[in-house]
């Protein structure tokens, strides 16, 4: 009975660290996870070789990098639905949640980038279109996987280039090192070089006391005579006063701040979560091409085209 006892309690332990270890290990890759294909874009071989990628820049930048596709706005813009997945999920590394997002958002046919934290300072609104631009070299052709790696290349390219802008400038920052003199006074060396001074100081005096000197004259001024002095007096009276005012309003402009990514602008936003992201996207355009019908004798509709020959 005792051994029974015994061998149920090691089991019932055995399975409590099985479960407790699955769990944490499943919990961990959730955490870990960066590519959320809901729109089921790519393949999972694809999806891998993104992770490891992702893990790789997140590494470099300490800063967060997520990829997500969706075919479900949720009614949305895809501005909304890219920051609020942001906020949501707590991405983001450091204080300011650190990071970018890249949307591709099937359903309102857009590919979007939002940027929190220190993003916002390495990618300004010209970088942003820059990406956009690497984006959409591949997404005419359907090509997911190709356009989610000029993403992730392009982002790296320009921390990169952000490092190496900051090294240069600290360079420049130093204080330059003030070499020693070469070789040693002797006694005639000093004694020369104080004649030399001295022989400068006394040409440089005497021609500050020449061109300051008054010359002198015999010439005499009537200071009394010619120094009368005739005032006039002249009134103005006001006649009339109209003042016409009118308040001109101002239109609120929208956020841009300055920063380091390239020495240009970034335009920000607030997230429903009050958070602030910048970034900005572009269309994909429709998603299909529009067919032109007629209606025939009969009545019934058709498609179609010819050529001639």
């Amino acid at each position: 009975m005792k051994i029974w006892t015994t061998s149920l309690t090691k089991l019932c332990f055995l399975l409590v660290l099985i479960v407790g270890f699955t769990t944490g290990l499943a919990t961990v890759q959730a955490e870990e996870t960066r590519v959320f294909d809901q729109a089921q874009l790519l393949s999972a071989e694809n999806k891998q070789q993104l992770e490891a990628q992702i893990l790789e820049l997140k590494k470099d930048m300490q800063m967060d990098v997520v990829v997500v596709t969706t075919n479900n706005a949720e009614g949305k813009t895809s501005a909304a639905y890219a920051d609020d997945y942001y906020d949501k999920n707590k991405f983001g590394t450091g204080p300011e949640k650190s990071g970018i997002l890249l949307l591709l958002d099937m359903d309102n046919r857009e590919a979007f980038i939002t940027t929190s934290g220190e993003m916002i300072n390495l990618l300004n609104d010209a970088r942003i279109e820059r990406l956009l631009d690497a984006v959409f070299k591949e997404l005419p052709n359907q090509n997911y996987y190709g356009a989610t790696t000029a993403f992730l290349n392009q982002t790296k390219n320009y921390y990169q280039k952000d490092l190496e802008a900051k090294a240069k400038a600290a360079e420049k920052a130093k204080p330059k090192e003030v070499k020693p003199l070469v070789g040693k006074f002797t006694g005639g060396k000093t004694i020369a070089s104080l004649l030399s001074a001295l022989l400068l100081a006394g040409f440089f005096c005497l021609g500050v006391i020449g061109k300051y000197k008054m010359k002198s004259t015999t010439s005499s001024y009537n200071f009394r005579n010619n120094g009368q002095t005739y005032l006039t007096f002249q009134q103005d009276n006001l006649m009339k006063d109209k003042t016409t005012s009118r308040r001109i309003p101002k239109k609120d402009p929208p956020n841009r701040t300055n920063n380091s990514g390239g020495g240009g602008t970034t335009t920000t936003r607030t997230s429903s979560s009050g958070k602030t992201h910048g970034g900005s996207g572009r269309s994909m355009g429709s998603s299909s091409t529009p067919t032109s019908t007629r209606t025939s004798s009969s009545g019934t509709k058709h498609g179609g085209g010819g050529r001639g020959f």
